[in-house]
């Protein structure tokens, strides 16, 4: 048999992770987000939203039709969304592809939608452990090393980002006049999303073309009380970070463990994936940012530094962390 190349690419809805399998075939994958990396044999890849993934396909079974099956996860459990195609191939030698109807016939049922790990090994697995046969990104190794000004264990600056999705009373969701949070039924009440507690506020004119400096705020300059309205206060959340500077982006979940996971995308830049991590035993508690700064102030967060991953989309586990570094290369 001959070997294919695939690129596959999740366009779906932000919070459904999709599953790639295709029966009898595991593949090769050798490249993520445009980069390529050590070539790791599996049997299953998890692909998140705005991801890419490279593989190689050897049509090295007996002659007939397989299903390659995509099967959403998360958000996307409940209505069962999923997908088929028909992996097909047979020793003919045609200009034009005809379907064999006989072989049709023959092959197996379609499977039903399941939510449940593919047997074998796993690519880029959602919400777990990392370990032998559920390999994370980071668990992956670029073809070319870190250049020297990106191998200090300590990044020139480090910043700690936690998500949380929450029930605040938040003025674009609720009136406080109408129906304010706590009088809405506990079911119809709608969670915000947050980074380190804040909601983001555009300003009413491009940062690019202001020639003033901007009120802002993030979690070490707080915002005043103007910005707040009861627990939810919204500004325009940014850090200034200097020019060729290298950064370590540290993403948490702050979210309790409901199987949730957040996907980062990084306008105008790529990035090293150091370490994603999520505890294996889940106790009704997850992660804070608190928690993470200290672990890192006590040397308990590792860092990979020898040929990590390079991405510019990557997920954070539920209840864990992601580790990123970059250096800032590309102004604005």
């Amino acid at each position: 048999g001959k070997r294919y190349r695939f690129r596959l690419l999740n366009t779906a809805g932000l919070n459904c992770p999709i599953t790639f399998s295709i029966d009898e075939h595991p593949f090769t994958v050798i490249a993520t987000d445009g980069h390529p990396i050590a070539p790791v044999n599996a049997s299953s890849l998890v692909i998140s939203s705005g991801e890419r993934w490279d593989i190689i396909l050897w049509s090295n079974k007996t002659n007939g039709t397989y299903w390659m099956k995509f099967m959403g996860s998360v958000d996307c459990v409940k209505p069962s969304s999923h997908q088929f195609a028909l992996l097909e191939y047979t020793d003919l030698q045609e200009t034009e592809y005809h379907p064999d109807q006989d072989i049709l016939a023959q092959m197996n049922m379609k499977p039903p939608y399941t939510n449940s790990i593919p047997p074998g090994v796993q690519i880029n697995s959602l919400n777990i452990a990392c370990f032998k046969d559920k390999i994370c990104a980071a668990d992956l190794r670029s073809l070319s090393p870190l250049t020297n000004d990106l191998t200090s264990e300590k990044a020139d600056h480090t910043l700690y980002l936690a998500f949380q999705m929450t029930f605040i009373s938040n003025k674009h969701h609720y009136s406080e006049k109408y129906y304010s949070i706590t009088k809405m039924p506990k079911n119809q009440r709608i969670k915000s999303a947050q980074t380190n507690d804040l909601s983001l506020k555009l300003p009413v004119s491009p940062l690019l073309t202001s020639k003033h400096e901007m009120p802002h705020c993030n979690a070490e300059s707080p915002p005043n009380a103007s910005m707040c309205h009861e627990d939810h206060c919204e500004c325009l959340h940014m850090y200034h970070l200097p020019i060729g500077a290298t950064v370590d982006l540290i993403f948490i979940d702050e979210g309790k463990f409901n199987n949730e996971n957040h996907i980062i995308h990084l306008h105008g830049y790529h990035f090293w994936v150091l370490e994603q991590y999520r505890p294996e035993v889940i106790d009704g508690a997850s992660i804070t940012r608190a928690k993470a700064m200290e672990m890192d102030q006590k040397g308990l967060i590792k860092r990979n530094l020898v040929n990590p991953v390079l991405k510019d989309s990557v997920t954070i586990p539920d209840g864990g962390y992601t580790i990123v570094r970059l250096k800032t290369i590309n102004p604005g």
